[in-house]
């Protein structure tokens, strides 16, 4: 290959660089429909089955009652979510009342990884938990209260 057709193949390459490069920084994700969904994660969305949000039915304990888990402090409590028929239920929990709690979920099936996530009245929020069709065990530990005999609320909503 010739000098002149490699240096016009980098200038090429170069200019490609340069437009993706410009195009990334110019884009505006701030949007509200901007979200963690993109073309890609809603095909692999659409070969791993139905996705919906948990519902408080799906969910057997003492400490929950409709949406709101009620933990005292020292007490922790874990519910259980029920299998069901649909392959993807998601989930989020949000601190309500409390300093501070630890949430551990612990997926049942083959291939499950538990995995636990810390609340805090300054990030009350969980990022989106899922729990598979073959159902999950729950533990919510009320680490640190304002009112030691209520406890920490914490509640059950939808995912984003």
């Amino acid at each position: 290959m010739s000098v002149r057709k490699t240096v016009l193949l980098f200038v090429l390459i170069f200019l490609l660089f340069g437009a993706l490069l410009i195009f990334a920084v110019t884009r505006d994700d701030s949007s509200s429909d901007a979200g963690d969904e993109h073309w890609y994660t809603n095909a692999l969305h659409s070969l791993f089955g139905e996705r919906r949000a948990l519902s408080p039915a799906d969910v057997i304990g003492d400490c929950v009652t409709g949406a709101a888990f009620r933990v005292r402090p020292g007490r922790p409590c874990t519910v259980r979510l029920r299998t069901s028929g649909v392959a993807i239920r998601g989930f989020r929990l949000t601190l309500a009342a409390g300093l501070k709690a630890g949430i551990e979920l612990r997926p049942r099936g083959e291939n499950s990884i538990p995995i636990r996530v810390p609340l805090r009245s300054q990030v009350p929020q969980t990022p989106n938990l899922q729990a598979l069709k073959e159902g999950a065990d729950l533990t919510l530990a009320c680490e640190q209260a304002l009112d030691p005999v209520a406890g920490c609320v914490i509640s059950l909503t939808a995912p984003k």
